[in-house]
C-alpha cells in the first residue's frame, strides 16, 4: 500500500467513526426533541378539549334551567302539546349535555345517571301527558322531580367549572 492510502485509511478509522457517533447522537437528540414536542402537541389538545367541553356545559347549563322552567309554566297552564314540546326539548339538550359532562369522579357518573334517568322519564311522561285521560300534572310528575334533581346538580357543577375556568385563565 502506499502512503496515500495508509494516510486515507487512517483518517477515514478515527475521524470517520466519531463523525457517524457524533450523527447518531445528534439524531437521538432530535428525536428526543420531536417526542417532547409531540407530548407537549397532545398535551395541548387535550386541555383545549376539555376547555370546549366546559364551555359547551356551561351553556347548556341555562338552556336545560329554562327548559325545565317553560315545561313547569305548560304543566301549570294545563298546555299538554306544549308540555309535550319541553318534555322533547328536555331530552334533546339532556343527550347533548351527556357529551360534555367530565366523568371524572363519582358525583360526575351520578349525574350521567341522573340525567340518563330524566330523560327516560321525560319520554314516558310525553306519551303520558298525550294521553287526554291523564291529568298533566301527575304525568309530567316524576319526570319533573328527576329534571329538579338533575338542574339542581348542574348549577353545582356550573360553579365548579366557572371556578377552574376562572383558576385556568390565570
Amino acid at each position: 500500500m502506499d502512503v496515500a492510502t495508509q494516510i486515507f485509511q487512517f483518517l477515514n478509522m478515527w475521524i470517520a467513526f466519531p463523525a457517524t457517533a457524533g450523527g447518531l447522537i445528534y439524531a437521538i437528540v432530535q428525536v428526543n426533541k420531536t417526542k417532547s414536542a409531540s407530548e407537549a402537541a397532545k398535551e395541548s389538545i387535550e386541555r383545549a378539549e376539555r376547555s370546549i367541553s366546559r364551555n359547551q356545559l356551561i351553556l347548556l347549563i341555562p338552556t336545560l334551567h329554562r327548559t325545565e322552567g317553560d315545561l313547569e309554566n305548560a304543566i301549570e297552564g294545563g298546555e299538554r302539546r306544549l308540555a309535550a314540546y319541553h318534555l322533547s326539548s328536555w331530552k334533546w339538550f339532556g343527550s347533548q349535555l351527556r357529551t360534555y359532562l367530565p366523568n371524572q369522579n363519582e358525583d360526575d357518573v351520578k349525574l350521567a345517571q341522573a340525567l340518563q334517568t330524566s330523560i327516560a322519564l321525560a319520554s314516558d311522561a310525553k306519551i303520558e301527558a298525550m294521553d287526554q285521560e291523564n291529568k298533566l300534572a301527575a304525568a309530567c310528575k316524576p319526570a319533573l322531580q328527576s329534571i329538579a334533581v338533575v338542574t339542581g346538580e348542574l348549577g353545582r357543577i356550573a360553579a365548579i367549572e366557572m371556578t377552574k375556568a376562572s383558576s385556568d385563565a390565570k
